[in-house]
């Protein structure tokens, strides 16, 4: 038997060396017989090492088998090493089985057996795999897999029958216990921040897929996803249980068609310890569930419930499915009315497809039955949000907050406080939102959640980084990290990291921002989080753009309007519509432009997201300014600002001054715009806005310049110049290096003109700015053809913003050649 044969994972049924005995088809350690426990990824680990044994394995070969597809570092393969020595019980000084070799890799040096699926045929080899031949030990066992149980006789399809008095007790258990379930009553689901992450923070991690409906019935079709949400819930109000969110599962399930590979996605990519299945069928009046449970080793285990509808089932299977999980704990809420139950489930439903209006409706069914239930008057307030109705729903959710904090129900009170900061900072309110989100993360330390503790940290450093708070934002998101890696997760989240590359982008580090919104949209893409994976995709099109990457720009925010509107997230929509705008401006083309600037804010006005609504306003004037009707211009611009002032957005607000200064200077205002752009230098320098400095300082040059004073001029410049050293932004700095070139041509300093733009061509060579700089180069080099050339490829940039005053200068240049 060749050595590939004798390992060969279809045949081999364990691996054993020293006291330890390894099982590959169910992921089992022993030690003298007794279980291990050890982690999915340690175990793999270990097992990659033994099937190698005859070599060393470095690495990145490591890092790819244990973590394929994903983005991890060597620390995570470190503590892989220091779990797995744990496990085997040896010391990293004095190893009896997995040897390092210092900056290579690692090699299986203990004497390994190898027992096949025959017992007669256990073949050893030595560790180093020079031998391969030697005793066997003693056979073992099988696996003792334990029998599917059902709670009905005869309910459950492909299962083997039970007979005699052990049949007739587990019928009369399962009758028992369902009498108890419908007894107890029905409960309502929690909901909190972070939906569609994990929730609580025992080993268990359960996925529950969409349940077919197969009573032949189309008006249950709605059960595929409301019952799969119920059930999801039950199990995480009660904990300790972790819990695959709602969104990831649907999204994974219709990209994963093959129930194989679906599986392997959600225990390597999720961590998923019992993946659970399911289908309603019509049985005697009744809705009977029949469903699997299969573990991570595989195993299955087969239930069934009944109830008289929807609404009882999912109670039901939630209790059965605890008690297959080894789970306890009483329900905090109940209510008794199955309609309303049935009514709120159909509205979780819808909306989890994305239909929020019609979700309200099933909703306002559920609070008009049982008016006092907290979760569907907090859905409906959510509903009411995102439809539009701010003022209601934050109405409702103060109502709730004070009824959770009335009956201490910190999970309540959290979930309600993040809603609420959430709408403030969208609202420009950001003093409440940080004060909100900090009770909720209080409460949230009391529920031994740190996935929803998590979730409030990166909300905290969101709101921090938009008061400009760069270290608190940063303090924040490394709690967050710590949360997440001490809860088991091999590296921060997609979230953690977006939210430090936008910190990044604040500060100017175009470099690592883009690393860290890369890394965020593949770990977002990797789980299925498709939603935050088009987020991700808008920050990463914004750097792209600072970068001057056009072409990059556009793709990438024409990808994420598509998936914005796929999974009808309009405020994310509108962030693509602006990102759209502003390359349709730059490019020239001013009808799309002002299309895409009108449909944003359209969006955002809906919304009442004021943020939001500054820089749609706020294009919509550079848009009227390049159309030349500078009174349109600055009435965008001053709205702008009112809104920029009214949330004390400062760095928005300097913005805005500076374009306004900017139209003062082309309308002939030129002493308020000199004096406008020195205070915003002047009050960016002392509260370390760099980059709005650095613009204050290229426009104080362009108006020094316009009045030709050249020195001045230079000095601002290489101020500005200065400053950019310190920040990567290659947009900021090749505009520059034009100002500069339009000095030295003022000037007449023609070599170091030349020297200018030579430095800005390969940053902004096709726009408008620099080609028209070229022409006026040439010319004044005496080249005429030089300068018609460079003069035609300008009108071409500059598309819709071409004036009159730029075609007769065109028709000079014509002239002179000719």
């Amino acid at each position: 038997m060749t050595e590939s044969e004798q390992d060969s994972v279809d045949r081999i049924r364990a691996f054993r060396f020293g006291e330890f005995e390894m099982r590959p088809a169910s992921h089992e350690l022993l030690r003298n017989g007794q279980a291990v426990v050890v982690q999915p990824k340690v175990f793999d680990f270990i097992a990659y090492l033994v099937v190698n044994r005859s070599r060393l394995v470095d690495k990145n070969e490591l890092l790819e088998a244990v973590w394929p597809r994903q983005i991890v570092t060597e620390a995570a393969l470190s503590r892989c090493v220091m779990k797995a020595r744990r496990a085997l019980d040896e010391d990293a000084e004095n190893p009896r089985a997995i040897h390092t070799v210092h900056g290579r890799g690692f090699r299986f040096v203990a004497e390994v057996y190898v027992v096949v699926r025959d017992d007669a045929e256990a073949h050893s080899e030595s560790g180093s795999g020079e031998n391969g031949l030697g005793s066997s030990p003693p056979p073992t066992g099988q696996v003792d897999v334990p029998e599917p149980m059902q709670a009905e006789s005869g309910s459950v399809a492909n299962v083997g029958i039970v007979k005699g008095a052990r049949m007739r007790v587990l019928v009369r258990s399962a009758w028992i216990l369902l009498g108890l379930i419908v007894a107890m009553g029905l409960v309502w689901f929690v909901q909190r921040p972070g939906a569609d992450k994990f929730e609580g923070s025992g080993q268990i991690r359960v996925a529950v897929l969409p349940i077919e409906n197969m009573t032949g019935d189309a008006r249950q079709d709605w059960a595929r996803l409301g019952l799969m949400t119920a059930i999801d819930e039950i199990l995480r109000v009660e904990g300790p249980v972790q819990v695959m969110g709602a969104r990831e599962v649907v999204d994974l399930d219709s990209e994963e068609k093959d129930p194989d590979s679906l599986d392997e996605r959600l225990r390597e990519v999720y961590k998923v310890t019992h993946i659970v299945r399911g289908k309603v069928q019509q049985n005697a009046g009744q809705l009977r569930l029949d469903y699997r449970v299969t573990n991570a080793e595989g195993s299955n285990r087969r239930r069934s419930v009944v109830a008289a509808d929807i609404g009882s089932l999912a109670h039901a299977a939630g209790a059965d499915l605890r008690i297959v999980l080894g789970l306890t704990g009483d329900r905090a809420e109940v209510t008794t009315d199955s309609f309303a139950n049935e009514a709120y489930l159909r509205g979780r439903a819808l909306r989890l497809q994305g239909d929020v209006a019609g979700s309200q409706k099933y909703y306002a069914l559920a609070m008009e039955q049982a008016p006092e239930s907290f979760w569907p008057r907090y859905e409906h307030a959510l509903g009411l949000r995102d439809l539009g109705d701010r003022e209601a729903a934050e109405a409702r959710l103060r109502e709730l907050m004070k009824e959770a904090d009335t009956h201490g129900s910190a999970r309540q009170g959290s979930s309600v406080r993040n809603a609420l900061a959430i709408m403030s900072w969208r609202n420009g309110d950001l003093d409440t939102a940080a004060t909100l989100l900090d009770e909720a993360y209080q409460m949230s330390l009391t529920l031994d959640d740190p996935d929803r503790s998590s979730g409030l940290l990166i909300n905290l450093a969101i709101l921090a980084k938009n008061r400009d708070q760069l270290d608190v934002a940063r303090d924040y998101l490394n709690q967050a990290a710590e949360l997440e890696l001490a809860a088991g997760k091999e590296m921060p989240s997609g979230n953690v990291m977006h939210t430090l590359g936008q910190v990044e982008l604040k500060l100017g580090d175009l470099e690592s921002a883009g690393k860290h919104f890369q890394s965020a949209i593949d770990r977002f893409e990797l789980v299925g989080e498709r939603r935050n994976a088009a987020i991700a995709g808008n920050s990463l099109a914004n750097l792209r753009w600072r970068e001057a990457r056009t072409s990059e720009t556009r793709a990438l925010f024409e990808k994420t309007l598509e998936q914005h509107r796929e999974l009808g997230n309009r405020s994310a929509e509108a962030t693509s519509l602006i990102g759209l705008g502003q390359v349709e401006l730059d490019q020239g083309h001013l009808s799309t432009a002002l299309e895409f600037a009108q449909n944003a804010l359209l969006i955002v006005d809906e919304l009442k997201e004021i943020p939001k609504s500054i820089d749609a306003t706020s294009l919509l004037g550079e848009i009227e300014e390049a159309r030349q009707d500078h009174e349109a211009a600055r009435r965008w611009q001053l709205k702008a600002l009112d809104n920029a002032r009214e949330i004390n957005e400062t760095d928005s607000v300097l913005r805005l001054r500076l374009l306004l200064a900017g139209i003062d200077w082309r309308t002939g205002k030129m002493t308020d715009a000199e004096q406008e752009a020195l205070a915003v230098r002047d009050e960016a320098q002392a509260g370390g806005y760099v980059l709005r400095e650095i613009d204050a300082l290229i426009l104080m040059a362009r108006m020094q310049g316009d009045a030709s004073n050249w020195e001045p001029a230079r000095a601002s410049l290489k101020a500005a110049m200065a400053l950019l050293d310190s920040v990567n932004d290659p947009r900021r700095k090749a505009a520059a290096q034009l100002a500069f070139a339009e000095i030295d041509l003022g000037a007449g300093d023609i070599a170091a003109a030349t020297a200018q733009l030579r430095l800005a061509e390969p940053v902004l060579g096709t726009s408008r700015e620099y080609l028209q700089l070229r022409a006026v180069l040439a010319a004044a080099q005496g080249n005429a053809d030089a300068a018609l050339d460079a003069e035609l490829a300008a009108k071409a940039a500059a598309a819709e913003t071409w004036t009159l005053e730029d075609e007769k200068r065109l028709s000079e240049r014509r002239r002179a050649a000719s």
